[in-house]
């Protein structure tokens, strides 16, 4: 890494940030879509939508921290590990709790 972080230009680095960004996007898009999708509700699925167009504009007002995004992508990693596991009530709740306190900044 040291070699890289001397050596690469600030463009290599601009977009390696900028891939990292967006596959952690893509895997929390995921992983939230995945759980609606099963529900097969209609109801849940336009709520579940509304309530991200929501957040999306309060994070607006935040800037998401490594530390913040390492702690939500090791959640879901737990919440997945559960449902193979077929239980995963405890590991959802967890998240559930943390995801609030996250989103009105006391995480």
């Amino acid at each position: 890494m040291r070699i890289l972080a001397e050596n690469a230009d600030d463009a290599l680095l601009a977009h390696l940030a900028a891939e990292h960004a967006a596959l952690v996007d893509r895997v929390e898009q995921l992983m939230h879509s995945s759980v609606i999708g099963t529900m097969y509700n209609t109801l849940i699925n336009i709520s579940y939508r509304q309530i991200m167009n929501h957040l999306r504009l309060l994070r607006l007002n935040r800037k998401l921290s490594r530390q913040i995004i390492l702690r939500a992508l090791r959640e879901h990693g737990q919440i997945i590990e559960a449902c193979q596991r077929r239980d995963a009530e405890a590991a959802l709740q967890a998240h559930l709790q943390a995801a609030v306190q996250r989103n009105i900044g006391f995480l």
